[in-house]
């Protein structure tokens, strides 16, 4: 009997406390004592004066600063390849090597040719200058002075024919090796150790990505506030958001023309990438700032009351009264809102127990 006794008074206390917490619970936002049975208790905050950045934010993907297809600019058999997949290279380092045989064939040939008509070219002139003071003296016939005229420039052609063989020659068994034409990072082989290939067969391709491009469009209505080297800050999700930002990174391209479909222009801006860590074909996020709002007035986004057509907040006039004030909207950062209207940094703002306040009614303000 008296164990049952202990448990019913047990039940009751549970009870009777359970009740008193749910209504401490309700209690915010209502009466506060018996003398205040209409007077609702509320959370306020101070109203900031700060300034506050107009930032957009768009995706974008990451391109190659440059981007080389290298091709074999001679015939010939692959004797040696240079450079490994992946690996990062100079600019002008080589690449492959062709058998050069003929090219060396040809180039002797090309020497020997100039030499020859050389030797003919001095042998012209020599002879062309000694009938020259024989015709002025009458001693030969203009007939003999003409042929000697035309031998020599006969022999002048060959010779600056055979300059431009042998120059030809030179040229193509510096070819027989293949340069990097850029610097970056080499992709896929497209050829192998003594294959035969052609003049135009493609070699490997070489990314540049020490600076990468991202590429991003803008809506049209943003797009006047655009200026070629503003700042560009960029994260990107797949490395965990990180954040890249630097004086390189800059908006260097606004494509002069409107997409007719997305009105949205088109825009190019360089990132720095010495890190190594960005990709070409990654996914980012693009952050502009367009403009500085100097001395904006910042209050809690949860002041905010959507009415009808407009916003408004409550502010607590003369201590102890909420006053109802229309307010526009605009920037939104980081939990707070920049508004306009009747306000100033000197006003408190209601920020909690405010959705059923009326103007004009009394409040009781809670203490931090």
């Amino acid at each position: 009997m008296l164990k049952n006794l202990s448990l019913l008074s047990l039940a009751v206390i549970l009870l009777l406390s359970s009740c008193a917490k749910k209504q401490e619970a309700e209690s915010f936002g209502k009466a506060t004592g018996k003398d205040d049975a209409q007077i609702p208790s509320v959370a306020v905050a101070p109203a900031l004066q700060q300034d506050i950045p107009y930032v957009i934010t768009n995706v974008g993907t990451l391109e190659a600063n440059e981007e080389a297809l290298v091709c074999a600019e001679v015939n010939g058999n692959v004797v040696k390849i240079l450079f490994e997949e992946g690996a990062k290279i100079a600019k002008g380092a080589p690449l492959a090597v062709i058998d050069d045989t003929m090219y060396q064939i040809d180039l002797a040939k090309s020497k020997g040719g100039l030499e020859k008509n050389q030797a003919e070219l001095d042998s012209a002139l020599k002879n062309l200058e000694r009938k020259k003071t024989l015709f002025a003296k009458e001693l030969i016939s203009e007939q003999d002075f003409i042929e000697a005229e035309s031998r020599y420039n006969k022999a002048l052609g060959d010779v600056n024919k055979s300059i431009a063989e042998t120059a030809f020659s030179e040229e193509n068994l510096k070819k027989t090796t293949v340069y990097a034409p850029i610097a970056g990072y080499t992709m896929t082989k497209m050829i192998n150790a003594g294959e035969l290939i052609r003049n135009g067969s493609p070699v490997v391709r070489i990314v540049d990505t020490g600076i990468i491009k991202v590429s991003f469009s803008v809506p049209e209505s943003e797009a006047p506030q655009l200026k070629t080297g503003q700042l560009v800050k960029i994260s990107v999700p797949c490395l965990n958001n990180k954040t890249f930002e630097a004086k390189e990174n800059i908006l260097y391209y606004i494509s002069p023309k409107s997409n007719p479909t997305t009105r949205a222009v088109e825009c190019k801006a360089y990132v720095n990438n010495m890190s190594d860590e960005l990709k070409p074909g990654y996914f980012a996020n693009v952050q502009l700032t367009l403009s500085i709002h100097e001395k904006a007035i910042l209050i809690p986004e949860q002041a905010l009351l959507p009415k009808e057509n407009s916003f408004v907040v409550f502010r607590l006039k003369d201590g102890d009264i909420a006053q109802s004030i229309q307010v526009k909207p605009g920037i939104r950062v980081d939990g707070v809102v920049e508004v306009t209207g009747e306000l100033s940094p000197a006003d408190t703002i209601i920020v909690k127990g405010h959705n059923s306040l009326k103007d004009g009614q009394k409040v009781s303000p809670l203490k931090n």
